[in-house]
């Protein structure tokens, strides 16, 4: 018999997300079609609610994908490759999870890198999301802003490593698309309300 892997050609259509949730078979190394898993210590590692009591569980469910700790070599997770325009802004967001904010739930260090293949070799990083003193206690959305100079094909990243000390951190929920002229509001609080006002 013979077997034959299908070309991944750069996806045009925004928006774009994946939740992981149409995969069927789970397990280290194991993501959608045309992702890349880059294995550091530990790979990253598609999973459910119920393969794990020390993690986070899916944001959505039934799966999301995870890394664990003591994974001192930086592991990355790529996404597929997006024809981008040049000039355009684009968002890219997800969500993540340490399990919780206490200290056996802190190490994780991550941030987000951008290339023009599934390569830490000369990728540009666009900001960091998690630092080893922090940990989530629900799953919390990074929103990302690339504009690039040259049209081409480009790939995103989340760039993860860790100490000994954190189980695992969760990703789940990712989104492509062009950014909104009018973004989303940031740091928004509520003060007094009465009947008729809100501070």
């Amino acid at each position: 018999s013979s077997s034959f892997t299908t070309l991944c050609t750069a996806i045009t259509t925004l928006p774009w997300t994946e939740n992981f949730d149409s995969m069927t078979g789970l397990g280290a190394g194991i993501l959608p079609q045309c992702w890349k898993n880059v294995t550091g210590t530990n790979p990253w590692t598609s999973s459910n609610a119920a393969s794990s009591s020390t993690s986070p569980g899916p944001r959505s469910t039934p799966n999301y994908v995870r890394i664990q700790y003591g994974n001192n070599t930086a592991s990355q997770l790529w996404t597929p490759g997006f024809n981008l325009t040049a000039g355009t802004v684009y968002e890219f967001s997800f969500y993540y999870h340490t399990g919780a904010n206490d200290s056996s739930n802190m190490g994780f260090t991550g941030n987000v890198l951008v290339n023009t293949s599934q390569s830490t070799t000369g990728a540009t990083t666009l900001g960091s999301f998690i630092t080893a003193t922090q940990g989530t206690a629900a799953y919390t959305q990074y929103k990302v802003f690339f504009t690039p100079t040259t049209t081409a094909t480009y790939n995103f990243a989340v760039n993860v490593s860790s100490n000994g000390t954190p189980w695992y951190l969760g990703v789940d929920d990712f989104k492509l698309r062009v950014a909104p002229s009018c973004l989303d509001p940031q740091g928004v609080s509520i003060g007094v309300t009465t009947l008729t006002s809100t501070t």
